[in-house]
C-alpha cells in the first residue's frame, strides 16, 4: 500500500466567483497588495495548505473556526504579514488535492462576525461545494 504524506502533495487552487471578484477589486485598488495575495495563492498554499505565521499559536483563528465548526463548516483562514489588512477564507479538499478559495475579505471589526454578508457567502459556498461533490 502506497501512503502519501500531505506535505509532499501539491494542491491546485481554485477561486470562487466572489473570491475572483474580491481579488480583482483589490488588484484595482492596490496592485501591490493584490499581487502579494495572488503570490500566496500561487506559491504558498499549493505547498502548505495549513500555514502558520512564524509558528505562532493563532487563538483568534481558533475562535472563528470553532464558531463555524459548530455549524459543521470547516474553513481555513490565511493571514499574512504581507497583506495584514485582508483575510483569505478557503476549503482544503484533501481528497481532490484542491484548495477552494471562498472569499477574500478586508479585515475590519466585523471580519469574523458570523452574521455579516461575507460570512454568509462563505457558509453558502462551503455547502454548495460539498453538495456538488455528491
Amino acid at each position: 500500500m502506497l501512503t502519501k504524506n500531505i506535505s509532499d502533495m501539491i494542491y491546485s487552487v481554485k477561486l470562487s466567483k466572489p473570491a475572483e471578484e474580491s481579488l480583482a477589486y483589490i488588484l484595482r485598488q492596490n496592485k501591490e497588495i493584490g499581487r502579494k495575495i495572488l503570490g500566496q495563492l500561487r506559491h504558498r498554499l499549493p505547498y502548505d495548505p495549513y500555514p502558520d505565521i512564524d509558528d505562532e499559536q493563532d487563538l483568534f483563528h481558533s475562535e472563528i473556526v470553532k464558531s463555524l465548526e459548530e455549524e459543521d463548516i470547516e474553513v481555513q483562514r490565511l493571514k499574512s504579514r504581507e497583506f495584514s489588512g485582508y483575510r483569505v477564507f478557503y476549503i482544503v479538499d484533501e481528497d481532490e488535492y484542491l484548495i477552494y478559495v471562498l472569499e477574500i475579505v478586508q479585515r475590519s471589526l466585523k471580519t469574523y462576525d458570523v452574521t455579516t454578508p461575507h460570512m454568509q457567502r462563505i457558509k453558502d459556498l462551503y455547502i454548495r461545494y460539498y453538495i456538488s461533490k455528491k
